[in-house]
């Protein structure tokens, strides 16, 4: 009697490796949106706080010579096109979101940038001292805002 060995795999065996292959492609796909969401919430994170750092810079240097209460920076944010831009002040009119842009960057679609109060975040004013102002009734006096990315903060 002659006994061939048997050589491949079996179906049952192949269709084991099918699964666990399948498991591992979904698990890594779930952990791959969690990590490219946070990268995104991260990235605005970081540039929202340059655009403050840049802001009060730019308050500071005061290039039009505004008066200390006058608004000589604003960061602003355009819910619509998910931009963040930081504009500056030009001579004889204060900074506004028309005024000249110093820094634009694009968030992602998923973002959100909200008030403490759960509102949409429009903008901050920085006086001629580098300081927050209130002297703008469309912009938030509050220093601070949420930053999301679906359940993410």
């Amino acid at each position: 009697m002659v006994i061939q060995s048997q050589r491949g795999f079996s179906y049952v065996e192949l269709m084991v490796y099918l699964l666990i292959v399948a498991l591992l492609v979904i698990g890594g796909t779930l952990l791959s949106s969690k990590w490219i969401a946070q990268t995104q919430l991260d990235r605005s994170i970081i540039s929202f706080a340059s655009a403050v750092t840049l802001a009060k810079a730019t308050s500071l240097k005061n290039e039009t010579a505004q008066v200390n209460a006058e608004i000589t920076s604003m960061i602003c944010y355009d819910d619509e096109a998910h931009m963040l831009t930081v504009h500056k002040s030009r001579e004889g009119k204060t900074a506004d979101c028309d005024t000249p842009t110093v820094y634009k960057y694009n968030l992602s679609g998923s973002i959100e940038v909200l008030n403490p109060n759960n509102t949409t975040f429009k903008c901050f004013a920085f006086d001629a001292m580098g300081r927050l102002s209130n002297n703008s009734s469309e912009c938030s006096s509050v220093g601070s805002v949420n930053v999301k990315n679906g359940d993410m903060q």
